[in-house]
């Protein structure tokens, strides 16, 4: 069974760190995190509460509640999941491309398509941090290449968002992440629809349309019935 995003995120983190040795470092001085809190940090990536976390590492509750008073854990806490953020939209885009790829393909089919397994069938695990930073990384991405005139990358990290992963957040986790991110997922939704209306329309209005604006206009179109 193949692994979800996250999952193989997580594995790939634990089975790369290296616990340093107290050996000859003197009392006192900082030198790392043991493997049970760095797996800690990795762990809280998901939305599993606090003690089922401690009880598959062997650690008490009272320590990972300690853990989690540190400035250092939330930092590398904090890094996992904007880490992850990046990796998440790595992936929308080279799905992406391979989509452009299959569309600029299709005269010689009768239907262009991107089969894959569900990368993110856990999406209703990812803690709410994790989800406000993936968000927030995400909107960030999409006004940088907006301003680049890249419109479809830009709609596709957005869309991807919405459409794979917000329909399985929690009610709970969605006034966390307005609160963490300080992002509307409605007024979100909304103002990408009306973006994708002014674009198609911009290319519509244009005295010739090439075959490349012609494509875009047809994929903003498609995936925006999608998440509608």
């Amino acid at each position: 069974m193949n692994k979800t995003l996250l999952e193989g995120f997580i594995e790939r983190k634990a089975s790369q760190y290296v616990e340093l040795s107290r050996s000859g470092t003197p009392r006192g001085r900082t030198i790392g995190f043991s493997k049970k809190k760095y797996l800690a940090t990795l762990n809280m990536l998901t939305d599993d509460k606090q003690i089922t976390i401690a009880m598959e590492l062997g650690i008490s509750y009272g320590l990972l509640r300690k853990w989690k008073t540190e400035g250092t854990f939330n930092a590398m806490f904090t890094r996992h999941c904007r880490e992850f953020a990046e990796i998440f939209i790595k992936y929308i885009l080279e799905r992406h491309d391979q989509q452009a790829k299959a569309l600029s393909e299709a005269s010689n089919s009768s239907q262009a398509s991107v089969q894959s397994n569900n990368p993110f069938g856990d999406s209703s695990d990812y803690s709410p941090h994790l989800l406000a930073e993936i968000l927030k990384s995400v909107v960030d991405f999409a006004e940088r290449y907006e301003k680049e005139d890249d419109f479809p990358k830009a709609f596709a990290v957005l869309s991807a968002f919405l459409k794979l992963v917000a329909p399985a957040i929690r009610e709970k986790a969605l006034k966390e992440i307005d609160r963490n991110a300080g992002i509307d997922l409605t007024i979100l939704a909304r103002g990408l629809k009306l973006g994708v209306i002014e674009r198609v329309k911009e290319i519509l209005l244009k005295p010739e349309i090439t075959a490349d604006r012609r494509r875009e206009a047809c994929y903003l179109l498609t995936e925006l019935g999608v998440i509608i």
